[in-house]
C-alpha cells in the first residue's frame, strides 16, 4: 500500500498530498474534522484519516471534478454543494466503473461548522464549476478554495 505524504500548514491544518500533484486537506478540531476533498483515491485514504483523528469527521467536497472527488468510494457519507452532485456521480462511475455507492449530503453557502478551537464556514466559489464552494477558517485567516481560484472555465458533466 502506497502512504500518503502531508505537509502540517499549522498543527491541526495538514495538506494531503496524491500522486500528480494532487492535494486533499485536514482541518483537525479539538471535536471534529473536515477532510476536504479526497482526491483520486487510489490509496486507502480513510485509514489514513482515521489512523491520524480522533474525532467524528466530515467529508466535503469542493466540487465535482475527478482529483478532488474520486476518493469519495473510501467513505459512507460526502458533503457537497447540490449542484454538483450530478458531476461528481458522472464521473465516480464512469472513472471507477462502478456504481456510486456514497451518500451525499447537501451543504451550502453560509453553513458554519464549529470544530473545537476552529470554525469552517462554507462560501460559494462559483466560476471554475457552477457549484465550487470554498472554506473560511476565520481564526487562521485561511481560504479553502479547491480550484476556484484558478483561470479554469465552467465544465458541465457530458
Amino acid at each position: 500500500m502506497e502512504e500518503y505524504r502531508y505537509v502540517k500548514i499549522y498543527d491541526d491544518i495538514w495538506q494531503i498530498q496524491e500522486e500528480d500533484g494532487v492535494f486533499c486537506t485536514l482541518l483537525k478540531g479539538k471535536e471534529k474534522a473536515i477532510l476536504w476533498d479526497t482526491g483520486y483515491g487510489n490509496w486507502n485514504l480513510r485509514a489514513f484519516v482515521e489512523k491520524n483523528v480522533d474525532t467524528p469527521y466530515i467529508v466535503i467536497n469542493s466540487h465535482g471534478h475527478p482529483d478532488h472527488c474520486l476518493g469519495n468510494h473510501w467513505f459512507d457519507t460526502v458533503y457537497a454543494k447540490k449542484a454538483e452532485w450530478d458531476i461528481i456521480k458522472y464521473f465516480t462511475k464512469e472513472e471507477r466503473k462502478e456504481p456510486v455507492r456514497i451518500q451525499l449530503k447537501e451543504i451550502s453557502a453560509g453553513m458554519e461548522m464549529d470544530l473545537g478551537g476552529m470554525t469552517a464556514k462554507v462560501v460559494d466559489l462559483e466560476g471554475h464549476t457552477k457549484g465550487s464552494i470554498g472554506l473560511l477558517i476565520p481564526e487562521r485567516r485561511l481560504l479553502l478554495a479547491g480550484d476556484a481560484m484558478n483561470n479554469g472555465s465552467l465544465t458541465k458533466a457530458p
